[in-house]
């Protein structure tokens, strides 16, 4: 975390691109949830490249790293696993560990290194003579206090609406992400905030997926993300092209090195699930 001192933060995948952002967050979606959604898309032919998506969390782990390659749209809708790749996690006070490749592109660690807040970890890939490097601070947790769900009535329909609750610590920047998960299935939806209106305050801001509704007797699993600006960063552009409709020009801003798609996120998370009343 970064101490506020006494100014607002300025602020703000995954898998298929093409050098568009339009083409990388439309398969995101259909990698997540399996369902087609129709929208305009800004592609071009370009050359594939390599998408890392990589997560350290706290404790032991295992912590994980997935590796493809992003194909051109009139491929089929298939990304390469990269099986062939080195990937190392260094942390800020010199130890690091090898992780072990799983198959189909999943590489993860063995126990050896362990995810603390307030340390700093550095990922390291190696593939067919190319060296990508990227680094993420791990935040101290915020924790998701409760989750409620909450119904909207809409031109005489009922809706069910998520509300996850949890309270701001006053006088620090934070970042977060939001993870749903309705009977094991993740929302192909992304939800990136900051304090920087709502600093030190309650926050219940309800989550929406009409494609996906939530029904009585679902089992509800939220994940509260506390991670750092450049992660965040990442996030925020995907969301707000979400939320616009449009075609963005350009990649998300990655934290990571090179010319790949993607992101390397050491983050704590907190988490609350119930059974939808």
């Amino acid at each position: 975390m970064t101490m506020r001192n006494n100014k607002e933060a300025v602020i703000p995948g995954l898998t298929r691109n093409l050098g568009s952002f339009a083409f990388l967050l439309t398969m995101t979606a259909l990698l997540l949830s399996g369902c087609e959604k129709e929208i305009v898309l800004d592609y071009d032919e370009a050359s594939s490249r390599l998408v890392i998506e990589g997560e350290v969390t706290p404790g032991n782990g295992p912590h994980e790293v997935r590796i493809s390659r992003s194909v051109t749209f009139t491929e089929p809708n298939v990304l390469p696993a990269v099986e062939n790749a080195t990937v190392t996690i260094t942390d800020d006070q010199g130890d690091d560990e090898a992780l072990v490749h799983q198959g189909g592109g999943v590489y993860r660690s063995t126990g050896l290194l362990s995810g603390a807040p307030g340390h700093t970890y550095t990922l390291t890939v190696a593939v067919d003579g190319e060296t990508t490097t990227g680094s993420s601070t791990m935040p101290v947790e915020v924790s998701l206090d409760t989750l409620s769900v909450d119904s909207l009535s809409v031109f005489g329909n009922v809706n069910l609406i998520v509300v996850p609750i949890y309270t701001d610590p006053a006088g620090i920047v934070n970042y977060y992400r939001l993870r749903v998960r309705v009977n094991g299935t993740k929302w192909p939806l992304v939800f990136a905030r900051d304090d920087r209106l709502s600093d030190g305050q309650v926050n219940g801001q309800p989550l929406f997926n009409n494609d996906e509704p939530v029904e009585p007797g679902d089992l509800l699993s939220v994940d509260l993300l506390t991670i750092d600006e450049t992660v965040f960063n990442y996030w925020s552009t995907l969301e707000s092209f979400t939320s616009s409709g449009g075609v963005a020009p350009a990649d998300p801003t990655s934290n990571l090195s090179g010319n790949v798609l993607g992101y390397f996120s050491a983050h704590s998370i907190s988490t609350v699930t119930l059974v939808v009343p």
